[in-house]
């Protein structure tokens, strides 16, 4: 939902509609994000990485009462993780550049087994730095007052970012640290929060 309007307000075209499902997601920004995060730490206290994280792949519905429910799609490249937390068999690929929101370790050709929860990690923070960009820009075009305690979480997580977007894995912080400081601002994720059930197909939760 967040890709279509984007692309609809880059054109000017957005409906009456969907800027008002966007001011209900810029106002659960931080529930959102918290949310997403949670549904990583499942994953990968799972045993499974999504390795292809990206805008495409979050939906996002909003329920009769006015909440936004957010969730993963597409898990169809998800990965195993062995003992050692790194996923085997699979091939490196160039991208960093055209995808981004890839790790740059996934493109380097002599890391012979890069796959591990960090590559998620940066994924999901490319993510949330979009959305927190995302936020801000479209609260300021369409005219939001969004001020206050929003505002100023989405900013805060924001200057986060950084640290989960480090080069090298081992430089970059965990979802654990990020789920930690989250936890402070007193959000409601669960509420934003599609079951797991939904989610995660059988290869995830076995």
């Amino acid at each position: 939902m967040l890709t279509k309007v984007e692309k609809n307000y880059k054109q000017r075209l957005a409906s009456k509609a969907e800027v008002e499902q966007l001011s209900v997601v810029i106002n659960y920004a931080p529930s959102i994000i918290h949310a997403l995060v949670q549904t990583f730490m499942f994953a990968h206290s799972q045993g499974v990485l999504h390795n292809d994280l990206h805008a495409w792949n979050v939906v996002l519905d909003i329920t009769k009462d006015g909440i936004p429910r957010v969730g993963i799609i597409d898990w169809g490249l998800a990965l195993r993780m062995n003992f050692e937390k790194k996923a085997s068999n699979v091939t490196v690929k160039k991208e960093h550049d055209a995808r981004p929101w890839r790790a740059p370790e996934l493109c380097d050709p002599d890391h012979a087994c890069p796959w591990s929860c960090s590559t998620d990690t940066y994924a999901l923070a490319w993510l949330i730095q979009l959305l927190c960009k995302s936020c801000e820009e479209f609260a300021s075009y369409f005219k939001f007052e969004w001020g206050g305690r929003t505002e100023v979480e989405v900013k805060t997580i924001q200057s986060w970012m950084p640290d989960y977007l480090q080069k090298k894995p081992a430089e970059r912080k965990s979802l654990a640290e990020l789920n930690e400081m989250l936890t402070k601002f007193d959000l409601r994720p669960e509420q934003c929060l599609r079951p797991m059930s939904e989610m995660m197909p059988a290869f995830g939760r076995s």
